[in-house]
């Protein structure tokens, strides 16, 4: 329930009630906007210079006014308070431990499960924030992971059917070896994530170096790899894009 100084529902001199009110909406985007000070401590302009800074104040005295500005300083004060919780919490080391902890079932995954008191203490870290808000981020955490891993499950077994009736060939229609899938292209990724490739002076020498690399030709081969460098550029733009918005998509769910 908001603590905000209640205005008449109805008001018998024909004004709008507060609550609904154009005057109410101006102010609390100024003070959302820092264009009317959350503080008064020490603060440059009075409550009577915001009075007057707009014609649609004018409908309420200034005593009603001042009484609903101060009013609407602490709900202001507290959603920011919140913002910046929710904020931390996104990019704390507690979350990315809750997160993989779910993800490898060390914690249930389960919403309904009646558990949170022996997660919060599983780990320090989360003890470092209020049960009751770690309640609640520990429900969040819950729903995003079973959302993508129910995405997860659906997506493999579309795949799974669509290679019962389409196999994968070895090779293709002109008799040389598959790239997708070989061993090639499994030690590529391996000799590219531990930057063996900066070890040869030119991508001949990389590719003379395995009998797996050998099986394809030279310029497929350098192919190969340009597309490899480009994918996992483009992998670790994606996940760093993943990770935010689901920190994104949590917070929502907090607000």
């Amino acid at each position: 329930m908001s603590n905000e100084a209640k205005a008449p529902a109805k008001r018998k001199d024909g004004r709008s009630p507060w609550r609904s009110s154009e005057a109410r909406k101006l102010l609390k985007k100024d003070l959302d906007d820092g264009v009317v000070p959350l503080e008064t401590e020490n603060s440059v302009v009075s409550n009577e210079q915001i009075y007057l800074q707009r014609p649609q104040y004018a409908e309420w005295t200034f005593k009603e006014f001042d009484k609903y500005l101060k009013s609407l300083r602490n709900i202001v004060k507290k959603e920011k308070q919140k913002a910046e919780e929710v904020k931390e919490w996104r990019f704390s080391e507690a979350r990315k431990l809750l997160l993989d902890d779910l993800k490898s079932n060390r914690v249930s995954r389960d919403v309904t499960a009646n558990d949170a008191e022996q997660v919060y203490i599983k780990r320090p870290e989360f003890m470092k924030y209020e049960f009751d808000k770690f309640l609640g981020y520990l429900k969040s955490l819950r729903e995003i992971v079973n959302k993508k891993q129910s995405n997860s499950d659906r997506d493999a077994a579309a795949y799974q059917k669509d290679r019962l009736i389409h196999p994968i060939r070895s090779h293709n229609s002109r008799g040389e070896p598959r790239w997708a899938g070989s061993e090639a292209e499994r030690l590529l990724a391996l000799d590219l994530k531990d930057g063996l490739l900066d070890q040869f002076q030119s991508k001949m020498d990389f590719h003379a170096s395995r009998a797996e690399y050998r099986q394809f030709g030279l310029t497929k081969f350098r192919k190969h790899i340009h597309q490899k460098q480009r994918t996992d550029k483009f992998v670790a733009y994606y996940s760093d894009r993943k990770r935010r918005e689901e920190a994104e998509e949590e917070g929502n769910d907090l607000t």
